[in-house]
């Protein structure tokens, strides 16, 4: 379960990067929460880093719960 919540926070990541690059359309609210949410640990793409720090970031919030609430 731990490997899943880890796979889990890499598409959520890159799924947050997608809707940046599609601004100005506007996700449902839904999305727009999960992904202020995800912007809490993870600043938006700026170039290359290591995502080590971020993917186990986000899997806390995916095992906490926070996403979902």
């Amino acid at each position: 379960l731990d490997n899943v919540g880890r796979v889990l926070a890499v598409e959520l990541i890159c799924a947050a990067r997608g809707i940046d690059l599609r601004a100005p359309l506007k996700p449902s609210p839904a999305i727009t929460d999960a992904i202020n949410k995800i912007r809490t640990v993870v600043p938006p793409m700026s170039g290359d880093r290591p995502p080590g720090v971020e993917i186990e970031a986000v899997a806390e919030l995916i095992e906490g719960g926070e996403l979902i609430s």
